[in-house]
């Protein structure tokens, strides 16, 4: 009987100590930051372009919700570079033309920095196998940043430091660590190193 106490403890504080184990993971990725000890460091608001699912907010100086003409048009006198290299890649050059708000939506106050989940709307065959990368454990691009704010040095670093890691990291929140920004040439993606998803059409 004694020996059978002996047992049954040990047994219970490991019941015991398995919820409150996933509590506590919870609880420590509620912070600012994301990761497991995100409730050790807070994003800087650049991070908003390498974490947009977690940190990215639409400015606030302009308002309203625009037709796709007219994002052109006002960008056209704000951003010139990023309308001419639109210009130029096949998203403005085929039959149904992949306008800004494709991308970014159309309401100024609810913008979006492409993820790699907005880019799998078209191009789903590509993120699929961006996607397959987590099967295969580290190194994965499509779990780099995870990786990244998983770990117990990114809070220890230097913020200036963790913000250099970040811009490889972000590989696994947006395309564009391999892929231009809105010209989106085939040319780009081959000479770009290491990229995971080469087969992307321009």
């Amino acid at each position: 009987m004694h020996g059978n106490k002996t047992l049954l403890i040990p047994l219970i504080i490991a019941l015991l100590a398995l919820p409150v184990g996933f509590a506590y993971v919870h609880w420590s990725k509620g912070g600012a930051g994301a990761g497991l000890y995100s409730r050790h460091w807070a994003p800087d608001p650049v991070q908003g372009y390498w974490g947009p699912d977690n940190f990215y907010q639409s400015p606030d100086s302009v308002q309203g919700i625009f037709e796709d003409k007219l994002c052109v048009k006002c960008h056209e006198g704000i951003t010139p570079g990023i309308v001419a290299d639109w210009r130029a890649s096949r998203h403005a050059q085929v039959d149904e033309i992949v306008y800004c708000s494709n991308c970014h939506g159309s309401d100024h106050q609810q913008l979006r920095m492409p993820t790699p989940e907005v880019c799998g709307g078209c191009h789903e065959k590509q993120h699929g196998e961006f996607q397959d990368e987590a099967r295969f454990g580290f190194p994965s691009h499509v779990l780099a940043m995870q990786r990244a704010v998983d770990a117990r040095h990114f809070v220890d670093k230097p913020k200036a430091e963790v913000q250099s890691c970040v811009q490889c990291h972000s590989v696994a929140t947006k395309c564009d660590s391999c892929h231009t920004r809105h010209r989106w040439s085939r040319l780009f993606v081959a000479t770009a190193p290491a990229c995971p998803t080469k087969a992307v059409s321009s």
